[in-house]
Formats: structure tokens, C-alpha cells, sequence
């Protein structure tokens, strides 16, 4: 406040958490394009990633094994904008067993077993 000698708090809108998650959303989607869309020759160029972060814990998803380290580090800048959000906020998801393997020149996640 004008002529205050220290800060004062501000709340967080509070539809904050909801336009952190939009944005989310729509990097992580971008981002899954971008890497996914890297061909494969082998399932040994194919890796898992894993989130599991303020916004969500999402089941494994197939990129190749030269992006992984991209995605996880975008990712981690993408998760500054569910910074309003709560770690119970996340909706539990149950995940299947899955591999890394390469399908028709495309890194997927497959069931096994």
C-alpha cells in the first residue's frame, strides 16, 4: 500500500490454479508433439518419461530416448505455471504396465504382459 514501509501480501486470483493448469495443458501437449514426433528405428532408441509434478501424475509416456531429458526439463519450466496450485489439486490416476517400444517409426507406450 502507498506509504507502507513493507510489502504486503496479495492473494492469488482465484481462478489461478485453473489458468495454470490451461496452460499446462496446452505446453505439455505441444511439447508430447514435438518430441513424439521424432522417428524411431528400434525400441532401444525408445524411453519412458514419467510426471509427476504439482499439476499432475500422468501414467508413462514413449518418447525416444534422445529427448527424454528435454521433455523432463520443459516440463519442470511448463510446472512454474500450476505454481498456485495445490499438490492435492492433481486428480489419482491408476497406470498400466507399460514399455517403451518403437511402432511404425513412432515411440509408444505398450502394455505388457
Amino acid at each position: 500500500m502507498p506509504g507502507d514501509c513493507c510489502p504486503s501480501c496479495v492473494p492469488e486470483p482465484p481462478d489461478a490454479c485453473e489458468k495454470g493448469r490451461a496452460a499446462y495443458v496446452d505446453l505439455r501437449a505441444q511439447l508430447v508433439d514435438k518430441y513424439g514426433s521424432i522417428t524411431c528405428n528400434s525400441s532401444a532408441e525408445c524411453a519412458l518419461v514419467q510426471e509427476d509434478n504439482l499439476y499432475q501424475f500422468a501414467c508413462p509416456i514413449a518418447l525416444p530416448s534422445s529427448t527424454t531429458e528435454s521433455f523432463k526439463s520443459n516440463i519442470q519450466q511448463a510446472e512454474v505455471s500450476c505454481s498456485s496450485c495445490r499438490l492435492t489439486d492433481r486428480a489419482p490416476i491408476l497406470c498400466e504396465t507399460v514399455i517403451a517400444a518403437c511402432v511404425n517409426g513412432r515411440c509408444t507406450a505398450q502394455l505388457t504382459g
